[in-house]
């Protein structure tokens, strides 16, 4: 195993993903619920080849993990199994400090790990609230302290995925005090990572990609209930023949997850790996769907224009933002450009590129044909500050001969608070 390697592990494990527990009946959960979830750990890792070590403690944001909505997922390892799952998507930052030797020698160096982001999503089982797939996206910039200086000397690029064969189910429903079960299943880990990195010895770039497997068993025991923060929780503890390590979870029914996660003394010894100590909490949760998207009105064939459908007329954070649009052509067949533009106080971003110069798409239409409703734009409405009203899509169709106006346009209002 290189060097660096180590550090990609550090901060590929502060992202275990939305881990998903048990409540004394299965709950549901709807598109726009949302976990505010912190994780903090602290890791040693060594090369069993060379001895070089890094130690480190690694903390993010507390990202929010939004479930927009229920899909169904097929995984790519093992059996392949297919999921209808929930699928929570999360964003935000990372950051971390420990220490590292260099070159074979045994001196330690202050690292610290900087201006880091991570992003990814987690698939939920819908049947058992089982964790299925997490993946994630991560980089960060890698800072040493030499000569007494803080000083950039890298940069770091992760792709990590989990997959667990069965979903990793450790409750099962309903769930009450006294309940024990086994859990046996294989956990399926695969990605890449690409390090570039100069401590002294001039500049380095690593990269590899990893694809491993590995299954184990859990026995879990629902111990109690008793309060954590100002929820009632299951507490359940968990142990396993394969390693030495300790499990402790508080599951909470009034906020459909687990709101505490700890798990210490997890060692992977053929990576070198010591987990000391992965906690993961919930800092905050909203319960509350997103809205339902208005229908799109079945166009009328005898009227040719082009009409948007955006899904509600304001916009909050995590709420989805869809726009659409349906194109009519009632008459014979011809190549119109299209143009759909944002407008904001005055100023115009022209679809598809957004740009302020001008852009269209150009299109050939079929004669007495209705295209069906297609999408230009779909993503979650992200935290923004102040609010906004009276901002404007506008769409029209151009003969492209003769540049005047085809059919009917459209235009559609909307804001953000």
């Amino acid at each position: 195993m290189k060097r660096m390697q180590w550090l990609v592990w550090v901060v590929t494990v502060c992202s275990t993903g939305a881990v998903v527990y048990a409540a004394d009946a299965l709950p549901h959960w709807e598109p726009g619920y949302t976990w505010w979830i912190g994780t903090h750990m602290d890791i040693h890792a060594e090369d069993p080849a060379t001895g070089d070590q890094v130690d480190m403690i690694i903390d993010d944001n507390a990202p929010p993990y939004v479930c927009i909505g229920i899909e169904t997922r097929t995984l790519s390892r093992g059996a392949k199994l297919t999921y209808d799952v929930y699928r929570l998507i999360f964003e935000g930052t990372v950051t971390g400090s420990g220490t590292a030797d260099i070159d074979l020698m045994d001196v330690e160096i202050p690292i610290e790990l900087r201006n880091g982001t991570i992003r990814g999503e987690t698939w939920v089982d819908c049947d058992t609230l089982g964790t299925v797939l997490t993946s994630r996206f991560i980089t960060a910039e890698l800072y040493a302290n030499i000569l007494f200086t803080w000083q950039k000397v890298g940069d770091a690029e992760i792709v990590l995925t989990e997959e667990y064969e069965p979903a990793r189910d450790v409750v099962h429903f309903p769930v009450e005090v006294g309940n024990t079960w086994t859990d046996a299943m294989s956990m399926f880990v695969y990605g890449r990572y690409s390090v570039n990195y100069d401590i002294g010895s001039g500049p380095q770039h690593e990269e590899n990609t990893f694809d491993s497997g590995e299954t184990g068993t859990m026995t879990f025991r629902v111990t109690g209930r008793e309060p954590f923060k100002t929820w009632d929780c299951y507490t359940i503890t968990g142990d396993s023949p394969d390693w030495s390590g300790a499990y402790l979870a508080r599951y909470s029914p009034l906020v459909r997850n687990t709101v505490l996660l700890t798990l210490t003394g997890f060692s992977l010894p053929e990576q070198g790996i010591l987990l000391r100590d992965l906690t993961q909490e919930v800092m905050d949760y909203r319960q509350e769907a997103f809205p339902t998207a208005t229908p799109t009105p079945t166009p009328n064939p005898a009227e040719t224009g082009v009409t948007l459908h955006l899904n509600q007329e304001e916009f909050r954070k995590w709420d989805t933002f869809h726009l659409s649009r349906t194109v009519v052509n009632s008459g014979s067949g011809l190549t119109v450009d299209e143009y759909i533009l944002l407008e904001v106080y005055g100023q115009f971003w022209f679809w598809p590129s957004w740009n302020t110069t001008g852009d269209y798409l150009r299109r050939t239409l079929g004669a007495d044909t209705i295209y069906a409703a297609e999408t230009v734009m779909s993503f979650m409405w992200p935290e923004v500050e102040g609010s906004a009203a009276g901002l404007r899509f506008w769409a029209a169709m151009l003969d492209r001969d003769r540049q005047t106006l085809y059919g009917g346009f459209d235009k559609v209002d909307w804001g953000y608070r």
